[in-house]
């Protein structure tokens, strides 16, 4: 697969124009992020 380079501004206006696609990028950036602070180990349960 070829690499898409956007710009900050490009990749802003293209999720600003598609917010369901926004909202799971959110989501998957807080998950990798651990923003919730919910997160201890992959195996735990």
């Amino acid at each position: 697969m070829a690499t898409v380079k956007l710009s900050d501004e490009a990749l802003l206006a293209f999720l600003q124009s598609h917010p369901r696609f926004r909202d799971r990028v959110a989501s998957i950036a807080s998950a990798v992020g651990n923003l919730d602070g919910d997160l201890t180990g992959a195996d735990t349960g």
